[in-house]
């Protein structure tokens, strides 16, 4: 959980408009504050973004040049996931890229089955976090992170592999749920999709489905196919946790990327 911020009325004026308006920029942010006589200082967008980077997370998330209230963001939006042998004899689900979205909601205090039962994210080999794991379902634990869940959390839902599974962001936690059938993405998803992802630079894939949420009101309400699938569907070039337009050379980018790094130049990588 997140420490009390250090300006508690700015904190809770910011989180009342991102509620009431939805995804904001820091200049809309500080237009609505001052229509409000709220006195941000000499300096009011960094006033702002104080707030926001020390809440980041619990609640404020930043998407491209706008910010959001995370857990409204997501509330009622479902995740799927098509389960492998692994994951379910282990009770973990892996975040990328189909989950990448609700990783973020353990700062925010709300990663928890809806029964109240703790769930974590860990990443790699992270034995020492995780001591009451044994060996073999802590090297079960993908790179790029998954949802350690409790014990025979998915075998209860009499899960096999390949089988979908779908994450309901509610209330007082995360939702699972066996799938037998899905829609499928809308045209408007698809579209929007490929649009977030063609900025010419490398996106992180939850930044794109938040954005995506942010845009869409209908995207993820109901169970669809994976989000993997649907950027496969778009043709999108993803590599690990980023995603980027059609026929981007991921590979070429990072090699470039390394190679000023060492040289001591730099690139943007994130917007």
């Amino acid at each position: 959980m997140s420490e009390a911020p250090q300006d508690p009325d700015l904190h809770a004026a910011i989180e009342t408009l991102l509620l009431d308006r939805g995804a904001l920029t820091v200049a809309e942010l500080v237009d609505a504050l001052s229509e409000s006589d709220f006195d941000l200082g000499r300096e009011p967008e960094s006033s702002v973004l104080d707030v926001m980077y020390e809440s980041f997370g619990a609640p404020f998330t930043r998407l491209d040049s706008r910010w959001a209230h995370l857990p409204a963001l997501l509330s009622g939006r479902i995740f799927t996931r098509r389960l492998t042998g692994p994951e379910i004899h282990h009770d973990l689900l892996d975040l990328s890229p189909d989950l990448a979205a609700i990783a973020g909601l353990e700062d925010a205090g709300l990663l928890q089955l809806a029964d109240g039962a703790e769930v974590t994210v860990a990443y790699g080999l992270v034995s020492e976090d995780l001591p009451e794991l044994d060996i073999v379902r802590t090297e079960a634990i993908a790179d790029l992170g998954s949802i350690v869940l409790p014990p025979s959390t998915l075998s209860s839902l009499n899960l096999h592999p390949g089988d979908l599974i779908s994450i309901t962001v509610a209330a007082g936690g995360i939702e699972l749920a066996r799938v037998n059938e899905v829609e499928t993405h809308s045209d408007a998803t698809r579209s929007r999709l490929i649009e977030i992802a063609s900025t010419g630079v490398p996106l992180e894939l939850e930044t794109a489905v938040l954005t995506l949420c942010a845009d869409l009101e209908d995207a993820f309400r109901r169970p669809h196919p994976p989000f993997g699938e649907l950027l496969e569907d778009a043709g999108l070039a993803g590599h690990g946790d980023w995603v980027a337009s059609a026929g981007f050379d991921l590979a070429a980018y990072w090699a470039d990327v390394r190679a000023r790094s060492l040289t001591g130049t730099s690139r943007t990588t994130r917007r």
